[in-house]
């Protein structure tokens, strides 16, 4: 099933992306028009202090994710290992969330740095408000980067980051969408960063 699930995985997203590596930042840049940031606390301020910055954190991130990828929906789990080798090295100390599900090996890319490999791995699971709370702090206090939520038959693409997310939706329509049922959350700046 592994196998499988992988295969299908790599044809989706080559059908989808094409050759535009499961990077956040390179997937913003592929396709501007499907981008979207929102961020996590406001006027920008990048790092929780307090308990309640804590809480809006999540808040936020539990909102965008569960009207992009829609709550109780299947979704894959995108998750990144990095070495100086091509063989597959899995994300290292993962979330309880990551460490319970059966991650496959997808690929493994050079990005940008030679001699540095971006291993990707990957799972089905299903989005839930609340349920990936543990990553999504760990992600926020870049304690781990570089993960994906992705929703294959939605098209979205949910990447939190310290600070925020982006997301890519499946055409500007959905993008539009979000970013008037989130408007206090988005950038003021011309680029949207």
């Amino acid at each position: 099933m592994s196998t499988l699930f992988a295969a299908e995985l790599r044809t989706w997203w080559h059908a989808t992306f094409g050759a535009c590596p499961p990077v956040g930042y390179r997937l913003r840049e592929a396709f501007p028009r499907r981008w979207v940031r929102f961020h996590s606390l406001p006027d920008g301020k990048r790092y929780a202090e307090t308990d309640d910055e804590e809480l809006e954190v999540l808040h936020r991130h539990n909102a965008v994710a569960s009207a992009l990828l829609g709550d109780d929906e299947p979704i894959v789990v995108l998750a990144t290992g990095y070495s100086d080798t091509e063989e597959p090295v899995a994300p290292a100390d993962p979330p309880a969330v990551l460490a319970a599900l059966e991650l496959v090996h997808l690929a493994t890319h050079t990005v940008e740095d030679p001699g540095l490999y971006w291993h990707f791995w990957a799972a089905p699971t299903r989005w839930r408000p609340g349920r990936f709370d543990d990553l999504l702090t760990r992600v926020a206090r870049d304690e781990i980067q570089n993960i994906l939520l992705i929703n294959p038959d939605r098209r979205g693409v949910y990447h939190p980051y310290d600070g925020g997310a982006d997301v890519l939706a499946a055409d500007m329509f959905v993008c539009d969408s979000l970013r008037r049922d989130f408007r206090p959350w988005l950038s003021k700046l011309p680029s949207g960063l």
